[in-house]
């Protein structure tokens, strides 16, 4: 039967809750006035749900009762958006956090408070996350709903690699939700159309018409899916922000709710399987990746200076730089070189706007998420972008922006990447965020994935799996400057050409065996000198 069902609907409001589904034994109830446990399927076959607050805190429970709530915990930051499934296929769902502003995701494999046990880039920001077991194998993975093109992406592995299989189901701007709609062990994507209460889906991974659709409940609801009942097959619920009532339904077509629950003012449930008399862990822990472990302040600080002489040749960091570069990328800004064509740049002044409403960047909002969108180098409606971008640099909120986004976006997808391949010298570590920085962290044939990828194939493995560390990065490195002399995409290769000395200096310090960059050093590029101290 189906094991874990995944919603992601997002809520800037208290009151509205977004609901996922699991296979447990009970259905989950808390916030004021619970519903009474009669009349609900209790055992291992039905599915439940459990409530997060709006303030990332956990709270799980065994049974339908008040007094069966077994753990709580808090786990991420308010603002993302949380998942649960059996990431490690162990029969126990844990959570997960998606983290919008960077399209990063965060697993971990217990119900405790803590940071992460696995992390990577995943999707685009404003995508809309799903969990479940797509190919019947018993373990939970992810796929995205990418609501601007009414397209599914769906992965059978968990990391940050392409798809393994996509394709184009509903209307753009319907909300997605999982399930085993015809009990065959495998999870599909079902749609709700909140304009007209509409439900749909399709019992494969392919496109086409839905296999059942029907109205169920009121246009505005919040609608999931479950097994209920007890029956294997996964049916409709509807959730009510109005007030606060979860509406359960047990067929595939229109009519009233089998059963109510009054589920109060949790902002999210989640699923809950495998849940049985967990210790309370109380409150801390989030997915932020880990603190800088002992030495790399140092080596990170000298990787930053360095990376600045690449973007605006000089070791002080320019948060105020910003200019048309005419590489197909559009606007290029700041200290990570964030551009208007490739959506980086629109998070920096996104977050911004937020944090300084009356910001003259407020202006340019609109058309930045337009050139997002559709991955448009177009400077066209960015006039005057430049200057009030060097003038809001000058706030301390700005730059404190743009590093976190630089970290988010770059260092720590690189790093985990890092961890994949078994790096161990800072060195390589370095040039890996250098390289995430240039060539991006998505799937384009010139990303860091695709570079890491050709490089494993080219020495028979990884540093993890005992090719030499050494001989790995120098292939590495003469991998990524063959992709700068001949990027695959023609807007970007004029420009890409005139950056190979990039890859000279990591090769040059690779030579002068300045593997954990723990000491100062020069470098020779552009035509001069520059000091990293």
């Amino acid at each position: 039967m189906n094991r874990v069902m995944g919603v992601w609907l997002r809520s800037r409001t208290a009151a509205l809750v977004i609901v996922a589904v699991a296979s447990i034994g009970a259905v989950v109830l808390a916030g004021s006035g619970r519903a009474e446990a009669a009349d609900v399927c209790v055992g291992s076959g039905c599915d439940t749900v459990a409530l997060v607050d709006g303030e990332a805190r956990f709270n799980l429970f065994e049974d339908l009762v008040a007094s069966s709530e077994v753990a709580r915990f808090t786990y991420g930051n308010p603002d993302d958006e949380p998942l649960m499934g059996d990431w490690d296929c162990d029969g126990e769902q844990t959570p997960a956090m998606y983290r919008r502003s960077a399209g990063f995701m965060y697993l971990r494999n217990s119900n405790t408070a803590g940071v992460a046990d696995v992390s990577f880039h995943y999707g685009n920001p404003g995508d809309a996350p799903l969990a479940g077991d797509w190919d019947g194998d018993g373990c939970d993975t992810l796929a995205i709903y990418r609501p601007s093109q009414g397209k599914v992406y769906v992965s059978d592995v968990l990391g940050n690699g392409p798809a393994q299989y996509s394709y184009y189901f509903g209307n753009p701007g319907d909300k997605p939700f999982a399930g085993d709609f015809d009990a065959d062990g495998i999870d599909t994507i079902g749609l709700h159309r909140r304009s007209t209460g509409l439900v749909y889906f399709r019992n494969t991974h392919t496109p086409g018409v839905a296999d059942r659709s029907f109205i169920y409940g009121d246009p505005h609801d919040r609608v999931i899916a479950g097994d209920w009942d007890g029956d294997g097959v996964d049916t409709v619920a509807a959730y009510r922000p109005a007030n606060g009532m979860l509406y359960l339904h047990n067929r595939h077509q229109a009519g009233v709710a089998d059963h109510q629950l009054n589920v109060g003012a949790y902002r999210y449930a989640l699923p809950a399987s495998g849940i049985d008399q967990l210790p309370d862990s109380g409150g801390g822990g989030t997915p932020s990746p880990p603190a800088p472990a002992p030495g790399e302040e140092a080596w990170l600080g000298r990787a930053e200076a360095l990376l600045s002489v690449f973007e605006n040749a000089t070791t002080e960091i320019q948060y105020g730089y910003a200019e048309a570069l005419g590489d197909g990328r559009g606007i290029t800004a700041g200290r990570a070189g964030f551009t208007s064509g490739t959506g980086d740049l629109v998070i920096v002044v996104r977050d911004y706007v937020a944090a300084r409403p009356e910001t003259p960047l407020a202006a340019y909002l609109p058309r930045l998420e337009e050139l997002a969108r559709n991955w448009s180098g177009s400077t066209a409606g960015l006039e005057g972008f430049i200057e009030d971008w060097a003038a809001a640099a000058e706030d301390p909120v700005m730059r404190e922006i743009q590093d976190r986004v630089a970290r988010e976006l770059y260092f720590y997808p690189s790093q985990a990447i890092a961890d994949q391949i078994g790096a161990g010298f800072p060195l390589t570590r370095a040039a890996l965020f250098g390289t995430g920085i240039q060539h991006g962290i998505g799937d384009d044939p010139d990303g860091l994935p695709a570079l890491v990828a050709e490089t494993n194939g080219s020495m028979g493995g990884t540093p993890g799996s005992g090719v030499d560390e050494r001989a790995w990065l120098e292939s590495f490195l003469w991998i990524r400057r063959a992709h700068l002399e001949w990027a695959h995409d023609p807007a970007t290769r004029e420009a890409w050409q005139q950056t190979t000395d990039r890859v000279d200096v990591w090769l040059d310090l690779l030579s002068r065996d300045l593997l954990y960059l723990d000491r100062p050093f020069s470098i020779w590029v552009y035509g001069g000198e520059y000091w990293i101290p």
